[in-house]
């Protein structure tokens, strides 16, 4: 039987995320959108803008999610070792704070285990002596005893003080651990982020489309990047002016970075200025982050 070629692809509609960034970029440049890849074809670019009433696109969008793979493996590693699991040689709830150079499971487990049930045994009874917080950062024994696990992941416990509340006053709270992650990026490591960022797969991906669509139809490239990373949420949420330059390569003519959290601003760089802090609040009113 003879195979077909060239046969167009079953059309798709665009997710969230994509229509989230292109509603930021046409609200703040003032375009419209005039075609959406739809998957009608390879290669297509994500969007073509171009000013409302005009038939030619003068911008290229692509648009990606920066989800980082060590953040993502982490993640199941804990919902799988914590999740909803309730352990027996506690009397409380604590939220623990790991970091992406973690280990999770087996022998760290059970020294994370330990140590929290020995804080347990610390409490007097008396609020004012609860202990309710160690942080691998600060001074003093129950610091030190938390660096000697050598999990390279816990960098603060908490005592989850809310959960009594949830559970009723007069139940006792379940036997829990609640997970947070940091990124291995601060926010004064925002360039750096960037740069990891554009040098990695997904990025290159993006800028050999752009680069076909700057070479061939001479639009204008721009690159939209949903930052799932700490280090973009804080920086926005503090207003942060990310400091140099990232090493953007010259087929890109702007940068748009976005978090899903943070929706009244995102940031904006562009070969001409440095980076910019816009807002944009009402814009983005739901996006459902998928990964790619």
């Amino acid at each position: 039987m003879a195979t077909l070629v060239g046969m167009p692809k079953k059309p798709k509609p665009p997710r969230a995320e994509e229509l989230a960034a292109e509603a930021v970029v046409n609200h703040v440049l003032g375009t419209t959108t005039l075609k959406r890849d739809d998957n009608s074809a390879p290669a297509m670019i994500d969007a073509l803008l171009g000013e409302p009433g005009q038939v030619h696109p003068t911008i290229a969008l692509e648009i990606t999610s920066t989800f980082d793979k060590r953040h993502t493996e982490l993640g199941a590693a804990l919902r799988r070792h914590y999740g909803e699991k309730e352990f027996p040689q506690l009397t409380g709830s604590w939220v623990v704070e790991f970091t992406l150079d973690s280990r999770v499971g087996g022998r760290d487990q059970k020294a994370l285990l330990d140590f929290l049930a020995g804080l347990e045994h610390l409490q007097s009874g008396k609020e004012e002596k609860r202990v309710t917080r160690v942080s691998a950062y600060d001074d003093g024994p129950l610091a030190a005893d938390l660096r000697a696990l050598n999990l390279a992941s816990v960098t603060r416990i908490d005592l989850d003080l809310d959960a009594r509340r949830r559970n009723g006053a007069d139940l006792d709270p379940p036997r829990r651990i609640g997970t947070l992650t940091i990124s291995g990026y601060n926010v004064g490591d925002f360039t750096a982020y960037v740069d990891d960022f554009l040098r990695g797969a997904t990025a290159k991906n993006k800028l050999d489309k752009l680069q076909r669509a700057k070479e061939e139809k001479g639009l204008r490239t721009l690159l939209f990047a949903w930052a799932d990373s700490m280090t973009v949420g804080m920086a926005l949420r503090r207003a942060y002016q990310p400091p140099g330059k990232p090493a953007v390569p010259a087929v890109l003519d702007e940068l748009w970075l976005a978090n899903p959290a943070e929706r009244d601003a995102v940031f904006r760089w562009t070969q001409e200025s440095a980076w910019e802090l816009v807002s944009v609040p009402g814009v983005i009113a739901q996006t459902v982050m998928s990964k790619e």
